[in-house]
C-alpha cells in the first residue's frame, strides 16, 4: 500500500511560510514537525517554527542560521539544499494546504496504529486493554491530525446557561441536579450535579453501601450501581429491608409472620419500579467500568453512576498501587464529563482516624492517594459516634461532613438518623422532614 503523504503541499507551504508572516502565524498554529512526512521537512519545519516563536522573521538567511547552529545544515545537504525550498510554488490557500497535510499526516498514522493493534494482542494484553489503548490512540490522532481548537465563546454559553435557568425557574425546582432523596443534603449540594465526581468516604461498618443504596432508590432517575464487593441480590435485599423496614436479617432467614410477608410483598412491588440495574462483577478494570458506564448510558440512559468501591477496582499489571488509584479516579471524573451525569464513589479510609480524639475524617484521612481529593468535586464523610463509643448519646445518628466542595460550603455536617438492621438513612426530625446542619 503507497504511504499517504503530500510531498508538494508541504513543500509549498514551508516556502509561502518564508515569504508571508501570516501564512507562518497560521501554520505554525496548526503543524508541527511531525505532521510533515520527511526527515528533511520536518527539521526544516522544527527550525523555522523556533525562529517564529522567538519573534524574528522567518526567512532564508535566518533558516540557514538556524540549522547551522543546531547542527542539522550539513545533515540536511547544506545551503545550496535549503535554497531550493525557495524554487517551489507558494501556496493559493494555506488553510486548505495545511488540511492536506494533516489529513495525510492522520492516515499514516492510523496504518501504524493497524501494526500496533497485532502487537497490543501479542503482548498479552486482553482485548478491553487493547480496545482502550486503541481508543487513546485515535482520540491523539484525532487531535494531532484533524482536530481543531474547540473553544467556546462567553457568548456561545449565554443561550443554553439561561435556558437551564428559565427551565428551573418553570419547574420550580428545588434542586438543579439529581436529588439524594435527603433535603438538608440537596440544600447544600442542590442535587447532585452533571459532571462531577462525588466521594463518599468513611471507615468500615459507617453505612457507605446503605448511604449509597438509599441515594440510587430516591434519585428518581435511571442509575447503574457497579457493585465490586457485594453481590446484586445482597443489594436487592438491602433495597427490601428498607422500604420494608424488615430486618435484614429477618429477609434472610425468612422468619416473617403474615403481616410481614404482606409487608415484604408491597416492597418487592415497589423495588420493580426503581429505576436501578445493577453490576456485580468483582475486581473490574478501570477502563471497563468507563466502556460499562457508556454501554449503561446508551441502553437505559442512566443519569446517575454508582460505584462501590473505588479501593477494589483494578489498574494495570507491573503498576504501583499508588499509580493505578491516580488513574481510577481520574477515570471516574472523566467518566462524569464524558456521560453528562453525576458520578458517586465509595472510598475506604486510612486508620489515621482512628488514632484521634476526635476520629472525624479529614480530606488527608483519604485511602491510597491524594489524588481521590484532587478529582474530586464534592466529599462526604460519613461518622457515627456509636461505632467508637459504646456509651455515646449519639445512638442511631450518624453525621454527614461536608469536607470538599468545589462549587458550595464545605466545613459543615448535616445530622441523619440511620437504622443499621434496615440499611437505611432517614432525616432526622420525624424520620423523614429536616435534618441539622452544623459548622464543623
Amino acid at each position: 500500500m503507497q504511504i499517504p503523504e503530500a510531498p508538494e503541499h508541504e513543500l509549498s507551504i514551508i516556502k509561502s511560510a518564508m515569504l508571508d508572516r501570516a501564512d507562518m502565524a497560521y501554520a505554525a498554529d496548526v503543524l508541527k514537525p511531525a505532521h510533515f512526512q520527511s526527515q528533511f521537512r520536518r527539521q526544516v519545519w522544527k527550525a523555522m517554527l523556533s525562529i517564529y516563536h522567538r519573534g524574528d522573521n522567518v526567512d532564508l538567511a535566518g533558516l540557514v542560521n538556524k540549522l547551522r547552529q543546531t547542527g542539522q545544515l550539513e545533515k540536511l545537504g547544506g545551503a545550496v539544499k535549503i535554497a531550493e525550498l525557495t524554487n517551489e510554488p507558494p501556496v493559493i490557500s494555506i488553510k486548505k494546504y495545511c488540511q492536506v497535510v494533516r489529513e495525510k499526516f492522520a492516515r499514516r498514522e492510523i496504518l501504524s496504529l493497524s501494526e500496533k493493534i497485532k502487537k497490543f494482542i501479542e503482548d498479552g494484553s486482553s482485548a478491553i486493554e487493547a480496545i482502550e489503548k486503541t481508543k487513546a490512540r485515535l482520540t491523539r490522532i484525532d487531535e494531532a491530525a484533524l482536530g481543531e481548537y474547540r473553544f467556546c465563546t462567553i457568548r456561545e454559553l449565554a443561550g443554553p446557561c439561561y435556558e437551564h435557568l428559565e427551565m428551573l425557574a418553570t419547574r420550580n425546582a428545588k434542586v438543579s441536579g439529581i436529588p439524594t432523596g435527603f433535603p438538608d443534603i440537596d440544600r447544600v449540594t442542590g442535587g447532585f450535579q452533571s459532571g462531577n465526581l462525588i466521594i463518599i468516604a468513611a471507615r468500615p461498618s459507617m453505612g457507605k453501601t446503605a448511604l449509597a443504596c438509599n441515594i440510587a432508590q430516591r434519585a428518581g432517575v435511571p442509575v447503574v450501581f457497579f457493585s465490586l464487593e457485594q453481590s446484586r441480590e445482597e443489594l436487592y435485599y438491602r433495597a427490601v429491608s428498607s422500604i420494608s423496614k424488615i430486618s435484614l436479617t429477618r429477609l434472610r432467614d425468612g422468619r416473617l409472620s403474615h403481616e410481614g410477608w404482606k409487608t415484604v410483598n408491597s416492597a418487592f412491588q415497589k423495588t420493580e419500579q426503581l429505576p436501578i440495574i445493577y453490576d456485580d462483577t468483582p475486581a473490574l478494570h478501570y477502563n471497563e467500568l468507563r466502556r460499562r458506564a457508556r454501554e449503561a448510558k446508551r441502553r437505559h440512559g442512566v443519569k446517575l453512576v454508582i460505584v462501590d468501591y473505588l479501593q477494589l477496582m483494578h489498574g494495570d499489571r507491573n503498576t504501583p498501587r499508588y499509580e493505578n488509584i491516580t488513574a481510577i479516579s481520574q477515570t471516574l471524573k472523566a467518566i462524569a464529563k464524558e456521560l453528562g451525569v453525576p458520578v458517586v464513589a465509595l472510598s475506604q479510609l486510612n486508620r489515621a482516624c482512628e488514632q484521634r480524639d476526635n476520629k472525624r475524617p479529614r480530606l488527608s484521612d483519604l485511602r491510597d492517594s491524594g489524588s481521590i481529593e484532587q478529582d474530586a468535586d464534592l466529599v462526604l464523610f460519613i461518622y457515627r459516634d456509636e461505632v467508637y463509643r459504646r456509651d455515646s448519646e449519639k445512638k442511631g445518628q450518624a453525621e454527614i461532613l461536608f469536607s470538599k466542595h468545589r462549587n458550595g460550603p464545605a466545613g459543615i455536617s448535616v445530622e441523619l438518623v440511620f437504622h443499621g438492621k434496615y440499611c437505611l438513612f432517614q432525616n432526622k426530625i420525624q424520620g423523614e422532614d429536616h435534618g441539622r446542619q452544623n459548622r464543623l
